[in-house]
């Protein structure tokens, strides 16, 4: 597989992507490079052999928010993906006019551009990604970039 690149211009191939039975090991999160690393057991069916893995590490970049559930509706399992999925295209939309909506005078005369102009440049730049643990319960990010990279 190699590289995997997802952006707001290919973001339908999202639901594409097979990820079921995947286990996480490893979540790191840089609030400087506002990117989130998911270092994943990647499972891959495989005839021969039942429970065949590769690593595998998915990189968002340019995270603008991060939400993870855990109410366990379905038990144990967060350690386990069962799908993932392209969110609403609306809500990276809705989110960011609804932070600057909230955003006072005195912070946007702080701002050296208006935050008007980046929600006017940028509604067509992030993308909403969801990923559905085997507990029922959902991780959502919105980000810009998404990266799948093999690590075998």
């Amino acid at each position: 597989m190699g590289v995997e690149v997802y952006t707001y211009q290919n973001r339908k191939e999202i639901n594409e992507v097979y990820l079921h039975d995947s286990l996480f090991y490893d979540v790191i999160i840089n609030i400087e490079k506002k990117t989130i690393e998911m270092n994943l057991n990647r499972w891959e069916p495989d005839e021969y052999e039942y429970d065949k893995y590769n690593k595998c590490k998915v990189t968002f970049e340019n995270v603008l928010h991060f939400e993870f559930d855990r109410l366990d509706f379905w038990g144990d399992g967060g350690e386990r993906i069962n799908t993932i999925f392209l969110g609403d295209d609306n809500l990276p939309h809705n989110y960011i006019k609804g932070k600057l909506e909230k955003a006072t005078e005195e912070y946007r005369a702080k701002n050296c551009s208006d935050p008007q102009d980046f929600f006017s440049k940028d509604k067509e730049r992030f993308i909403n990604i969801g990923l559905e643990i085997m507990s029922g319960d959902i991780i959502s990010i919105i980000c810009e970039k998404m990266i799948i990279e093999d690590c075998v």
